[in-house]
């Protein structure tokens, strides 16, 4: 590589020549300027960090010093990084300096050094200047820049010189002394005296017109501040100043500080191995329950030094952090993890308020209990305890309801968008069916702390707008202080649920019979809840005995309960209501004032998997039966399963009726029976994976309290996926060289972009139509082109969806001449003699011709069948036609396939005998030969004897690479009426220009033999460049062949000749 100083490019235009014209030379401006550099310390963060991953996380005023692509976007940077180790090496940074003075002019071929024998120099910059750098044309007297290189050496002692830098080339124009520096570090080992040297590298000029003189004006010792600036990291960047008209603004996409994390624990898979034995290592994670509990335990920059470690519950925030791992959808196809924190906090901030933005990152929040600091998720969690209006003082419960001016149905979270250099975006999330219902936007404007994900800044502002809206409050005795603040408790409240569903226990009951102290007024099967002599809450399958006094249990409980402990029992109908504790609090009387917020279990699935709002039964209270819903409107839709396909819905909506609040939905799907499907609290509902015919759909609407009205039936026939795509738009054919692309808009349907195709087909014929033409290629239905093969005629394309219904045909016609290839080494022709093997198919005046199901035998009156013999007895449906011999290429080399297949798919109506024209066949007097195909295949092999043949596929136009290839036609028909007939069946086989090369090769005095591998197909036309000959030495190149060729430097008496070497360049096929 070479350091290269370019500057803009002068000229002027010439003037042309002829009868008196004339002109005034013409002077380029200058380009060259004095180049500087600027070398600057970030100090990035506390360390010790993982780092950065490439040049691509550098940036510039925003624009990255590497693109994805490898390539940079400015040239001549420094980049040095400490990741902030206690022990990590100093950052070279300039202190000292001390210029010395050269001032001798650089000649070709004469180097000048200087020693420096101070053994503290850590680096010098080295200064060049040119005092002019032009060249005038002597035609014209135009004046325009020209180039000079120099290299910089070092070397050790009595060592070998060795390359301080790339050589340096300077291009340009100055017409004053300009200077250029160059900074290079110095070796820090291997004796004294250490040596710089200058060399130009390019001829010195003997024109007056070239002005290209250099000088080596000084070198400068430079002495580093020796700074380790520990358990900091830094970079270092050294820019080229040219490139910017001021320190531009620098930015670093980094893996931050490496945090504490269970020694079992993967960062880069995010797995668990194993147990946990407890203990911690260091490494970077965007897990925030690791980042949370480092900031509460480090002693630098952390709570540490005033939070004993052992009281922070690390075993709980290791199950909160494996919950934080769990891989969700990101909304927008992909998956991710639930939580994950990107934040740099860069201000000193109130600790308390710190600690609970960061728990609030994976949905948690923290507190002080059992002298421990705990962490406390909102994720989905079993109840741990009971209350029924037995065991709270009062027996009231009291409920309130967030006001309607506090509910929200769109969420504006603000997240930091890694595509935009994490500056800051809004996501907009919506809810709406509670826009239409309240018919008014009520928005919540939150800050999503450390997210960069736009998946889980959505997840946020799902969390907020499901969040529960009421809230309940009451107070206990001593049974108050088992639940804690984030714990799930069921709630019977008879007031309520309308029914008595809860109680105490009576002595007597055991693990399988529970004694009630009072009547239950639910019957049935359900589940009962039991508070157990541990303490712990069970809930087992259960039913209510005769007269509502008692339920049996089966399976029994793991113990008998005790006398008075609380129960409470569901069914489906009616459900516990279910909170989470958000207080618990001891008041002066010695009870516990408990508050706690409603908990919906389906609310997570709601907010990462978008499940339907379910609404669970907790009150059966009747307050009045409702209409029958209004009329039902169907639509029908397609969505992404996220399984690369898509699947029909089938959406029903209705007018809601006077006092309906729920709805009940049955369905009958096509062919099939009557069946309840659920309850929604919204007029529609979404069928998805609706399948094609006549559905029927009952609506039954309910009360507030569950009365039922009537319901209401309508049918409707759908089509699903059965509905055909719309026709392709903007089909054209571009043809650049030998090679079509056939390219069209993209199909709008989306079972055609997942699990469809766009089909493709040609014919010759400008009237025939789809099942007349030929098939040439089937891509993928979210592609917009195609490479196929050019040919003159008629494009037809259509779109298939998933289900394999095709939609109407696009047509374009071409009539562009098929370039002939430039290095055919094989035509296979197969016809007119079609002498390969034929299966259900024979060849036949010239065609090859599908096979007919009859005998001759059969025929009883041979004159009535005479004018169709060749089809008696109807087609064989399919045949096959294997090429005479695969096509054997020698080596394995890089070949282009192109094939010229010409058929005609016809009905019997018209007779074979009476065909003149084959390419103006078509459907005559029967059916249109729908469902007719024709396609050519192809197998390949590396090697012989024997042959390891790939599978068959479909041959497409295009480049292969094998020794062997076998191709097979295949043909088949979906009536017996209909035919096909072969006339033209062909494969060129045409390689590509190949250059092979060498360069500096010695050539012995017994001659050089180069080999080419593989060898080329045919001899190519070589080149040969003769380097140190002496005078009358000449190259002599013999026995040029397709394998290589064999060279001799000989002298002017053909004396071959030692000590010279050539370069070669082999230009052929």
């Amino acid at each position: 590589m070479s350091e290269v100083i370019v500057g803009r490019k002068g000229g002027g235009k010439g003037g042309g020549g002829g009868g008196g014209s004339s002109r005034s030379p013409v002077e380029a401006p200058d380009s060259l300027r004095s180049n500087q550099h600027v070398r600057v310390l970030h100090a990035i963060s506390e360390g010790e960090i993982s780092g950065i991953t490439g040049a691509q996380q550098i940036f510039f005023d925003d624009v990255p010093l590497q693109n994805a692509d490898g390539s940079y976007n400015f040239s001549g940077v420094g980049v040095d990084i400490r990741l902030g180790t206690q022990g990590q090496a100093y950052m070279p940074m300039t202190g000292l300096e001390a210029e010395q003075s050269v001032g001798v002019e650089l000649k070709y071929g004469v180097a000048i050094e200087r020693a420096i024998t101070d053994t503290d120099v850590d680096a010098t910059r080295v200064t060049i200047s040119v005092p002019q750098l032009s060249e005038q044309n002597t035609t014209n007297g135009d004046t325009t820049g020209s180039t000079v290189a120099f290299r910089l050496e070092g070397k050790i002692g009595a060592s070998a010189w060795f390359q301080l830098c790339d050589d340096i080339w300077v291009t340009g124009k100055t017409m004053s002394r300009t200077q250029f520096s160059y900074y290079v570090r110095l070796p820090v080992s291997g004796g004294l005296p250490r040596y710089i040297r200058a060399t130009r590298l390019s001829s010195d000029s003997i024109s007056g017109a070239i002005q290209n003189r250099t000088f080596f004006d000084s070198y400068t010792l430079l002495w580093d501040e020796k700074l380790r600036y520990p358990n900091t990291a830094m970079i270092g960047i050294s820019i080229d100043a040219q490139q910017f008209s001021s320190i531009p603004r620098m930015a670093f996409q980094i893996h931050g500080i490496k945090v504490l994390v269970p020694s079992n624990y993967n960062t880069g898979t995010r797995a668990y191995t194993g147990s946990w034995d407890g203990t911690f290592v260091r490494a970077w994670t965007d897990n925030p329950a690791w980042i949370w509990y480092d900031m509460l335990t480090n002693t630098r920059y952390g709570l540490g030094g005033l939070l004993d470690s052992t009281l922070i519950d690390k075993y709980s925030l290791y199950s909160i952090a494996q919950y934080c791992d769990v891989l969700v959808p990101n909304g927008f196809g992909g998956w991710e993890p639930r939580f994950t924190c990107n934040i740099a906090l860069t201000t000193q901030q109130d600790a308390w308020k710190l600690v609970n933005d960061m728990v609030s990152v994976f949905r948690a929040i923290c507190f002080w209990a059992g002298g421990s600091l705990t962490a406390v998720q909102d994720a989905p969690h079993s109840s741990r305890y009971l209350f029924n209006n037995s065991n709270v003082v009062g027996g009231d419960f009291n409920y309130q309801s967030v006001a309607s001016d506090q509910r929200f149905n769109v969420a504006a979270v603000t997240w930091n968008d890694p595509l935009q250099q994490y500056k800051q975006s809004v996501e907009i999330v919506e809810r709406p069916e509670l826009i239409a219902k309240w018919n008014r936007i009520q928005q919540s404007d939150v800050v999503a702390i450390g997210c960069t994900s736009r998946g889980q800044a959505r997840r946020l502002g799902r969390w907020l707008l499901y969040a529960e809206t009421e809230a309940v409050s009451f107070a206990v005795g001593a049974d108050g202080a088992l639940p804690l603040p984030g714990d799930i408790i069921d709630i019977a409240d008879a007031n309520r649920a309308g029914a008595r569903n809860g109680g105490r226990l009576l002595a007597g009951s055991t693990a399988s019979t529970l004694l009630l102290d009072a009547p239950i007024g639910l019957t049935g099967t359900g589940t009962v809840g039991v508070v157990m002599p541990d303490g712990s809450y069970a809930v087992v399958p259960a039913t209510v005995g005769v007269g509502g006094t008692s339920i049996t249990v089966s399976p029994p409980l793991a113990s008998d309960p005790l006398a008075t402990a609380p129960w409470v029992f569901s069914t489906p109908e009616l459900e516990t209501q279910k909170f989470r504790v958000i207080s618990v609090s001891e008041g002066d009387d010695g009870t516990y004032a408990i508050s706690g917020i409603a908990y919906d279990p389906d609310k997570f699935d709601q907010v990462e998997f978008g499940t339907p709002d379910v609404d669970n039964p907790t009150s059966i209270v009747n307050l009045g039966k409702p209409d029958a819903v209004g009329q039902l409107t169907f639509l029908e839709s397609l969505y992404d399963t996220g399984t690369g396909l898509a699947a029909a819905r089938l959406t029903v909506s209705w007018t809601p009726p006077p006092r309906a609040m729920r709805y009940q939905i049955e369905v009958k799907k096509p062919g099939g029976n009557w069946e309840y499907v659920t309850e929604i609290n919204t007029p529609t509902i979404d069928f998805d994976s609706a399948s094609s015919g006549l559905w029927s759909v009952r609506v039954t609407p309910k009360s507030v309290l569950g009365l039922t009205g009537p319901g209401s039936i309508q049918e409707y026939n759908a089509q699903a996926l059965l509905a055909p795509p719309s026709a392709l738009t903007g089909l054209r054919l571009d043809v650049i060289s030998s090679v079509a692309t056939l390219a069209w808009d993209a199909a709008p349907e989306l079972d055609v972009k997942l699990g469809g195709s766009i089909s493709i087909r040609h014919t010759r014929n400008t009237s025939a139509n789809w099942d007349a033409a030929l098939p040439l290629a089937e891509v993928a239905g979210r592609s917009t082109s195609s490479v196929v093969a050019l040919l003159p005629g008629k494009y037809l394309a259509r779109a298939v969806d998933s289900s394999g219904v095709g939609g109407p045909v696009t047509e374009v016609w071409s009539d562009a001449q098929v370039p002939l290839p430039t290095n055919v080494v094989l035509t296979i022709t197969e016809s007119p003699a079609f002498t390969g093997v034929a299966v259900n198919a024979a060849p036949s005046g010239g065609l090859l011709k599908m096979s007919g199901a009859g005998f001759i035998d059969d025929v009883t009156d041979i004159d009535a069948v005479l004018g169709e013999i060749d089809k008696f007895g109807g087609s064989l449906l399919s045949s096959t036609y294997s090429f005479t011999a695969p096509a054997d290429l020698g080596y394995v080399y890089d070949c282009t396939l192109t094939a010229d297949v010409v058929a005609s798919l016809y009905d019997d109506g018209t007779y074979i005998d009476t065909i003149t024209d084959f390419d103006a066949l078509l459907g005559i007097d029967g059916d249109p030969p729908n469902g007719a195909s024709l396609s050519l295949w192809v197998r390949t092999s590396d090697v012989v004897l024997p042959e390891v043949w790939s599978a068959w596929k479909p041959f497409v136009v295009g480049d292969y690479r094998a020794r062997l290839f076998d191709f097979q036609l295949r043909g088949s028909v979906e009536q017996t009426t209909h035919w096909i007939d072969v006339s033209k069946l062909e494969v060129v086989i045409d390689m590509p220009d190949r250059i092979e090369s060498g360069n500096d090769i010695e050539v012995p005095v017994g001659g050089l033999t180069v080999t080419y591998s593989p060898p080329f197909n045919a001899s190519p036309a070589v080149s040969i460049t003769a380097q140190n000959l002496a005078p009358g030495d000449w190259p002599d190149v013999s026995a040029k062949t397709a394998t290589g060729f064999t060279v001799f430097i000989r002298n002017s008496s053909g004396v071959a000749q030692s000590g010279r070497s050539i370069d070669y360049i082999s230009k052929g096929y």
